[in-house]
């Protein structure tokens, strides 16, 4: 369903053109990407959070309520019914009636380890900057010590000189 919408929404009618696109993938990525934005801007990261927490690191498809997706979102729970209607609106998720709790799930067992894959690049792309993160806080101590430092070195100049 996913491949055959982008397909038909980049007006995709030949093979090569198919290939050109990055097959498959490709589309399902442009798909995914594009469902995302249509939550907006500010809702982005709770669109691509909810989508991974329907996941699972044994690559399954989960149902969970909207209880236990706010629970993973701390303050932008606010945020999820929208976000949660257009990811249903979009196909990518499906919302499933239960009497007590609605549950919501995956639709599409092919983008669990797309997006699992996306998740562990962000995780690698985090570790390696982390020590860059970490060396620029050293820095600015060191920045904000010196300044005092001089400062304090200013004042007592200044003092010398008045006697």
């Amino acid at each position: 369903e996913i491949v055959g919408a982008q397909l038909q929404a980049e007006s995709i009618t030949t093979l090569e053109h198919y290939w050109e696109g990055g097959s498959k993938q490709g589309l399902m990525a442009r798909y995914l990407t594009g469902v995302v934005e249509d939550c907006g801007p500010e809702n982005q990261q709770v669109a691509e959070l909810v989508l991974y927490l329907l996941t699972d690191e044994k690559c399954n498809r989960p149902l969970k309520t909207k209880a236990e997706l706010a629970n993973h979102l701390g303050t932008e729970a606010e945020k999820l019914e929208l976000v949660l209607r257009i990811l249903v609106e979009s196909g990518l998720v499906v919302k499933v009636p239960e009497p007590v709790a609605d549950r919501y799930q995956l639709g599409h067992d092919n983008l669990v380890y797309y997006l699992r894959q996306r998740a562990l690049k962000l995780d690698e792309l985090i570790t390696e900057l982390k020590p860059a993160y970490q060396a620029k806080q050293i820095l600015a101590n060191s920045n904000q010590k010196a300044t005092h430092q001089i400062r304090i070195g200013s004042a007592v100049l200044s003092l010398t000189w008045m006697k």
